[in-house]
């Protein structure tokens, strides 16, 4: 099923390795000593909990809403929090230690696209790896969410089952044990389990059936676990989101536009389509695509130097996301279904196809809403098809150009979002030395800003906790997901601290969590000159 890019010699040994430290290296420094950012506070929050309560995961209560809740409410199991509770015991809580741990599974993440892609894409595996690894979808992540470690675990897992140089058993083996481990770190790797069954049912492979039950028994320990825990079982307490056709439609539109916005590599696809398509109107389809996306693009990246506005790159915007994921998905399918009735797709091909459909099934169906992170599960495959099937061969002058496109996209979201994070962990130091008449200061809503907050000895407001008194504090982010105000507090304005923009990169830190959850109406990310944060700080005049 792949086409050979073998023309030049095969890289040598120390020439990939340097490669992929070079790939890891400019992921991991970008966000290394990064504020705790959006979720990370949950995360971090269930991590400490373990930490002292190993037997008692989801007994506690964690503040995520209006109230504090049992942690079992949360939809992570936590297979990555007890990992990031043991990381803790030995290095400690700090941004360091915590993106320390991630960089182990970023550089997992690294060689395994870069070993899945040398079976896929053989001869193109190193430029492959690095337009996945130098995309903002892989660099961004690297927070304290479990995304990153879960596509780690998700591109190994296919690796394993398509590398024929591994034997039966250990293939089986080794897809169980990490179908079992990343179903305990996401309940989104519920559609592993077919994957295994279908390499299995294509290979014909039926004494190794049984390893397909390991994935299984994990899931039913893990449940018995819950019920000894508290009372419940944790995956049958998902609550699904309601959907019907109309509903499916936004959900699939921003599914798909927030693949676009982390597939720049789809730039260079849409320039070798151009020049190798046989067929006139697709190679016009495939120029006006480059066009249209390109602008976009550069309008975004021009913005904060030409005023541009927010409003003005919507539309450019939309267009160029949908484009840069709608036009390889077309193209993917429609060879899929030729292969198919010509000269087949090979098992290979199928388990990439499974991998891209159910990835993106599972968030449209079942997901709140959609986010960049969410998407990142899709990309490897639809990257790595649309190359195999369809990509020319590449140069190295136009493997630099792609390469250099994706970073010169990455670097200011990157840079953006880091700034974006930072101005929570300053935040409480800048409070403090605004309010004239000391007293003691409250805070509502969540993300970064609850750890930091809470850091500097704020107390938290909830509806069921203790409540402040009269000439108290209360400070409250206008752009974070918030949390209620006990019934009968009176507050009045006391102060507004706005914080602008002011670097060129700042423009692109996306306000109100836009890399982090995004809908049909609202990009993944855009270029903006409005301010990042205003922090209302209000005096409290009356009480319940």
């Amino acid at each position: 099923m792949t086409r050979d890019y073998s023309a030049a010699q095969p890289a040598r040994w120390w020439t990939t390795s340097i490669g992929i430290l070079g790939l890891w290296l400019f992921a991991t420094l970008l966000n290394f000593g990064k504020a705790y950012h959006i979720d990370d506070t949950a995360h971090l929050e269930i991590a400490r909990w373990i930490a002292e309560n190993p037997l008692r995961p989801m007994s506690g209560l964690v503040s995520w809403g209006d109230d504090m809740a049992p942690i079992h409410e949360m939809n992570q199991p936590h297979l990555y929090f007890y990992l990031m509770a043991a990381w803790a015991q030995v290095f400690g809580w700090s941004e360091a230690a915590m993106h320390a741990l991630m960089a182990l599974f970023s550089l997992w993440a690294v060689l395994a696209i870069y070993r899945l892609a040398r079976l896929v894409t053989p001869g193109f595996e190193l430029p492959a790896a690095a337009l996945f690894a130098l995309g903002p979808g892989f660099v961004v992540g690297q927070n304290s969410m479990v995304d990153v470690p879960l596509v780690a675990m998700w591109i190994e897992f296919y690796r394993v089952l398509l590398d024929p140089a591994v034997s039966n058993r250990r293939r089986y083996a080794s897809a169980a044990l990490l179908c079992s481990a990343a179903l305990l770190v996401k309940y989104t790797s519920l559609v592993l389990l077919p994957a295994l069954l279908i390499h299995l049912i294509l290979e014909r492979r039926w004494k190794q059936l049984p390893w397909a039950l390991l994935p299984l028994g994990a899931l039913v320990a893990w449940s018995l676990f819950n019920w000894v825990d508290y009372g419940g079982v944790h995956l049958l307490g998902r609550k699904a989101e309601p959907r019907n056709l109309i509903l499916l439609r936004d959900a699939a539109i921003a599914w798909v536009m927030a693949l676009g916005a982390i597939a720049p590599f789809a730039l260079w696809l849409f320039a070798g389509w151009a020049s190798s398509a046989t067929w006139r109107p697709a190679s016009w389809a495939a120029i006006s695509a480059l066009l249209l996306c390109a602008t976009g693009l550069l309008l975004a990246l021009m913005a904060p130097v030409m005023g541009f506005t927010t409003d003005l790159l919507y539309a450019p915007l939309k267009v160029a996301f949908l484009m840069m994921s709608g036009g390889p998905l077309l193209v993917v399918g429609i060879l899929a279904v030729k292969r198919a009735a010509g000269q087949g797709v090979g098992v290979t091909g199928w388990l990439l196809l499974y991998w891209l459909v159910s990835a993106g099934t599972f968030i449209i169906v079942l997901a709140p809403f959609a986010a960049t992170r969410h998407a990142l599960l899709a990309l490897p495959p639809l990257m790595l098809l649309a190359i195999a099937w369809t990509g020319p061969r590449m140069p190295p002058a136009a493997s630099a150009l792609a390469l250099t496109s994706s970073m010169l996209l990455t670097v200011p979201l990157a840079a953006g979002d880091r700034w974006y994070a930072e101005v929570y962990r300053q935040a409480p130091g800048q409070i403090r030395a605004a309010i004239a008449v000391p007293g003691k200061v409250w805070f509502t809503a969540h993300w970064g800003w609850q750890w930091y907050a809470a850091e500097a000895g704020f107390e938290q407001m909830s509806a069921s906790g203790s409540r402040p008194s009269i000439g108290d504090y209360v400070v409250t982010p206008r752009f974070v997901s918030s949390s209620a105000l006990p019934v009968g507090l009176v507050l009045e304005p006391y102060l507004e601290i706005v914080v602008r923009r002011q670097a060129w990169q700042h423009h692109f830190a996306s306000s109100s969590a836009g890399l982090y959850s995004s809908s049909r109406w609202k990009l993944p990310w855009t270029s903006s000159a409005a301010p990042i944060e205003v922090f209302d700080i209000s005096r409290v005049v009356a009480t319940p």
